[in-house]
């Protein structure tokens, strides 16, 4: 009898989730509806798959990410939301990069908020920060930062709408099957007026460079891309979809 119980208990203690995921914390699975169980917030963590639990052999071997990942992470959570520049400033800090770049505000000013997401790309699991700007001198403030797992800053751009042009980012729930992360998308604020020909202002690790030319009449589109640990940015065929 005594060897069945600790026999039951050892397949529970190692194949059944029973303790907090040490990459998210469980981030995600705060903001699961209490009746329903469905969870709003996804950040796709690859450790637990926003389920927030993990076995105990699996908690063994510790986080699948840097230990200032994991704050950034946990910035989700409304009362530590005004940390989130803080903590992506130290990342920026300890991957030997000017912060004011990486947030954008060395380059377009504003205000910035934003959150981290998990994403995939050619096998290989990464951090994506979605950046969001508020300024009246844009129409329409948006980044990305790309973080390793060791919580290394490996590309940022931010870009802004200009000239009659409104600028939105959609972010992928998860990568499209071309691997595509992120949609730029463009059109005129006002249909009767003229706009300028340059929509976008584009800021990529601090230097100033147009998108990819996009002819044609709006709205214009761009798909962002991970290849090799960094940004790709491409025009969106006419016919493209997630």
């Amino acid at each position: 009898m005594l060897i069945v119980v600790v026999s039951i208990m050892l397949v529970v203690f190692t194949t059944l989730p029973i303790r907090s995921c040490p990459t998210c914390k469980g981030v995600a699975k705060k903001f699961a509806d209490p009746e329903t169980g469905y969870v709003h917030v996804k950040i796709g963590c690859p450790e637990c798959g926003d389920r927030g639990l993990v076995t105990e052999p699996r908690r063994w071997k510790g986080s699948m990410v840097a230990p200032q990942v994991t704050r950034l992470l946990q910035c989700w959570r409304e009362e530590r939301t005004k940390a989130f520049l803080t903590s992506l400033d130290q990342i920026a800090t300890l991957s030997g990069r000017d912060p004011e770049l990486v947030l954008g505000t060395k380059s377009l000013g504003a205000q910035w908020s934003g959150a981290a997401v998990f994403t995939k790309s050619e096998g290989k699991d990464f951090v994506l920060v979605i950046l969001r700007g508020h300024d009246n001198r844009w129409n329409g403030l948006e980044g990305l930062v790309l973080l390793g797992m060791d919580g290394r800053v490996l590309d940022s751009f931010q870009c802004a709408g200009v000239g009659g042009w409104w600028l939105h980012m959609n972010v992928l729930e998860r990568p499209s099957k071309d691997e595509t992360v992120a949609v730029l998308n463009v059109q005129r604020m006002l249909a009767s007026e003229e706009a300028a020909e340059e929509a976008v202002k584009a800021v990529r690790e601090g230097v100033a460079g147009p998108l990819p030319a996009q002819a044609g009449p709006d709205p214009k589109s761009w798909l962002v891309r991970v290849k090799g640990g960094r940004f790709e940015i491409v025009n969106a065929p006419k016919d493209w979809t997630p």
